[in-house]
């Protein structure tokens, strides 16, 4: 019975850190992580058009920087258009100073590519 019972208190253990460490690990530092690929917005959205699948596999959930210019600008929400076709999301601090039609050289998590407004996301960005 103790020899159950010893288990069994183990057992709680073993489960309770392993909720703990994964609910509290340590968020991705994106602005730290190297890019895995320097793009223009059009190289990237024709990738989408070519091969979807195979582009998601390449691109989705993964730090690549992006070149071109800024078409719209949304103080309100921290987010900017570049080249018409990337909605890039900004923390608030990252966001100052982006001015319309400049170039630019977007790094930031992509988060995915809209075929019917053929149009590509990316979150956590950061001016480069």
């Amino acid at each position: 019975m103790k020899k159950k019972a010893i288990i069994i208190i183990v057992l709680i253990a073993v489960l309770g850190f392993w909720g703990y460490s994964y609910i509290y690990k340590s968020h991705r530092d994106f602005a730290g992580e190297n890019p895995i690929d320097v793009t223009s917005v059009d190289e990237l959205t024709e990738a989408f058009k070519k091969d979807e699948a195979n582009a998601n596999k390449m691109y989705l959930d993964k730090v690549i920087q992006v070149k071109g210019k800024v078409t719209q600008v949304d103080q309100a929400q921290n987010t900017a258009t570049i080249d018409g076709k990337l909605f890039s999301a900004f923390q608030k601090e990252d966001f100052k100073g982006i001015k319309m039609d400049e170039e630019v050289l977007v790094k930031g998590r992509f988060i995915g590519y809209d075929d019917l407004l053929e149009e590509c996301k990316m979150d956590n960005c950061i001016i480069e």
